[in-house]
C-alpha cells in the first residue's frame, strides 16, 4: 500500500487536467513522433529521480509533532527546504486556483447542469482543506483514490479508442508532422513529468527502498501519456488539439460519445484532487520539517495552519477572477518552469541525503561528473529554451522572478519568525 500511496503522490501534478491539455497541444504539434520524444524525456526523468537528494526528514505519515532528538536538521537542509518552498507554493497557489474553477465548470456542463460551478469549485476547495486537518494516513489514501480514478479512467478510454485507430493513417500522418517540429516543442514535455519529488514526502527517513517507486510512477504515467497521445492525434485533428484547451475533453467524447464525457468528467475532478491535494501535503510537510528541532512548538498544528491560509488566499484569487485571466496561464507556467529549473539545481548542489556537499562531484569518475552534468543541466537548457521561445517573454520572466523573489522573502520570514528563540 506504502508503495501506491508513493506512486499516487509522485504522479499527481502529472495526472492534472492542465497536464492533459497540455499534453494534447504537444501531440498538435508533433503527430504520432511526439510518443518518441516522451520516451526520451521519460528515461531522462527517470535517471533524475534515482539521483534525486531525499533528505532523512519526517515522512507525510507523521501525525505527532517532532520531538526526535536523533533527527536534527542543518544549515543546509533549511536550505533544502526553503528552496523546495519557493519552487511548489507558487505551483499551488496558481495552478490549484485554475484547476479548481475548471473542475466547477466540468461538473456543471457535464453531470448537473443546475449546479453552481463556483460553488462546486470552492467546495472542493473547502473538502481538499478540510483533509489536511485529518489523520495524516485518510488524506493519503484520499490522494491514492483520486489519482487511481485518473489512471483507470484513462485506461478505459485509451483501450476503447485503441480498438478503432486507424495505426497506418496514424503512422503516415507522424510522418509528415516530424520535420515541423520546432525546439520549444520538442522540449514541452520537460513539463509534463514535472512533480515526480512529490512522493519524496511518504518516503522520509523511513524505508529508503521505497524510492524506487518512483521510477516506476514516471515510467507508468510515460507510457500511459504516449498511448493516449495516440488516440488523440488519431480521433482529432493537429489544428483542433494545438488550439483546444480541452482536447482530452473532445478525444473522450470522440471516443465514445457521453459516456467518453462522463469518464473524462471523472478523471479531470479526480486529478484535480490529486494535484491540490498533493501539493497540500507535501508543503505542509515541509513546513513540518522546517520546524523539526523546536521541541516547544507545535509544528505539526503550524502546517495545518500554513494549509488554511493558502486555501484562503486561493479562494480569494478565485473570488477576484484570476482564473479567468489571460496572466494566470503565464503565472502557472512561470512557476512550473521554476519547478522545473530546480531539478538542474538540487541534485547538483546536495547529495542524495539532501546535505550540501562541495565534494560530490570532486568524489566522482571524470565520466559520472560529465553524464551527471548533462542529465541535470539538460532541465536548466530546457527551461531558457521555453522561457525566450514563449510569446510573451517579458511577462513570464517577470513572473518567475516576482515569484521566486516573493515567496523566498515569505519562507524566510516565516522561519526566521519560528525560530528566533530557538537554542
Amino acid at each position: 500500500m506504502e508503495q501506491l500511496i508513493i506512486i499516487s503522490l509522485s504522479i499527481a501534478i502529472m495526472v492534472s487536467p492542465d497536464t492533459l491539455a497540455l499534453l494534447g497541444n504537444f501531440y498538435g504539434e508533433t503527430g504520432a513522433i511526439g510518443g518518441f520524444i516522451l520516451l526520451g524525456f521519460m528515461l531522462l526523468y527517470i535517471f533524475l529521480a534515482l539521483q534525486y537528494p531525499i533528505p532523512k526528514i519526517s515522512s507525510a505519515y507523521s501525525d505527532y509533532q517532532i520531538t526526535d532528538d536523533n533527527i536534527r536538521k542543518t544549515d543546509s537542509n533549511v536550505l533544502f527546504h526553503v528552496i523546495q518552498m519557493v519552487v511548489k507554493i507558487p505551483v499551488l497557489l496558481f495552478l490549484a486556483t485554475g484547476l479548481l474553477v475548471s473542475s466547477g465548470f466540468v461538473f456543471n456542463e457535464v453531470f448537473i447542469f443546475w449546479f453552481p460551478n463556483f460553488g462546486f469549485a470552492f467546495l472542493l476547495l473547502l473538502m481538499i482543506l478540510c483533509l489536511q486537518w485529518m489523520k495524516s494516513s485518510f488524506r493519503l489514501y484520499i490522494q491514492l483514490a483520486a489519482a487511481s480514478v485518473v489512471i483507470i479512467g484513462l485506461l478505459i478510454l485509451t483501450v476503447k479508442g485503441l480498438i478503432e485507430i486507424d495505426f497506418t493513417n496514424l503512422i503516415r500522418e507522424s510522418n509528415t508532422n516530424l520535420n515541423s517540429v520546432n525546439i520549444k516543442t520538442f522540449f514541452l514535455p520537460l513539463l509534463l513529468f514535472i512533480g515526480f519529488d512529490l512522493g519524496i514526502n511518504s518516503i522520509g527517513s523511513k524505508n529508503m527502498s521505497l524510492k524506487r517507486s518512483i521510477p516506476f510512477a514516471i515510467f507508468l504515467i510515460g507510457i500511459l501519456y504516449i498511448i493516449w497521445g495516440w488516440n488523440m492525434t488519431a480521433f482529432l485533428s493537429d489544428q483542433k488539439l494545438i488550439h483546444s484547451s480541452i482536447p482530452h475533453i473532445l478525444t473522450a467524447k470522440k471516443i465514445w460519445g457521453q459516456t467518453g464525457r462522463y469518464i473524462m468528467g471523472g478523471i479531470i475532478i479526480g486529478g484535480t484532487i490529486a494535484g491540490v491535494n498533493g501539493l497540500f501535503i507535501y508543503i505542509s510537510t515541509q513546513f513540518k520539517n522546517l520546524t523539526i528541532n523546536q521541541k516547544n512548538f507545535n509544528n505539526l498544528l503550524l502546517s495545518k495552519y500554513v494549509a488554511t491560509v493558502l486555501a484562503l488566499i486561493i479562494g480569494i484569487f478565485m473570488a477576484g477572477g484570476l482564473a479567468g485571466s489571460d496572466r494566470l496561464e503565464y503565472l502557472i507556467r512561470g512557476a512550473l518552469i521554476l519547478w522545473l529549473i530546480s531539478y538542474s539545481i538540487l541534485p547538483l548542489m546536495f547529495n542524495k541525503d539532501g546535505n550540501y556537499s562541495h565534494r560530490k562531484m570532486e568524489t566522482s569518475s571524470n565520466a559520472n561528473v560529465i553524464k551527471k552534468l548533462f542529465i541535470f543541466i539538460l532541465p536548466l537548457i530546457g527551461s531558457a529554451i521555453l522561457i525566450t521561445t514563449d510569446g510573451n517573454f517579458p511577462l513570464l520572466m517577470k513572473q518567475i522572478l516576482f515569484q521566486t523573489l516573493g515567496i523566498t522573502i515569505l519562507v524566510s520570514i516565516l522561519f526566521i519568525a519560528i525560530n528566533r528563540n530557538h537554542v
